[in-house]
């Protein structure tokens, strides 16, 4: 069977096709400041939160809003906002990898 694969920006996450799977990445920092289970905890759960916005933006983009401001010939204001907006079900964690840097 053959291998169909679509990849997102920057390989944050992929549709499997042939599985019908989509996967994605997160990643999240321990904070230093806490005692070491409540860091680990907590950049556990904020890759988890990344991963599943990762799914979403892979299955079904993301909205860009902008506004730009002009005074005097001269940018004021540039701001840009993406969103992400959708729910996630069924979803699960894969692998989890610590990096001690």
């Amino acid at each position: 069977m053959e291998n169909y694969r679509e990849s997102s920006s920057k390989e944050k996450g992929f549709i499997d096709w042939s599985k019908g799977k989509v996967y994605a990445k997160g990643y999240g920092v321990a904070n230093p400041n806490l005692p070491k289970a409540t860091a680990l905890f907590g950049a556990r759960r904020a890759a988890l939160v990344d991963a599943r916005r990762n799914l979403l933006e892979t299955i079904g983009g993301v909205r860009i809003d902008s506004e730009t401001i002009i005074l005097n010939k001269m940018t004021k204001s540039d701001k840009i906002k993406a969103v992400v907006s959708g729910v996630v079900k069924n979803s699960f964690p894969v692998n989890f990898v610590v990096h001690k840097d």
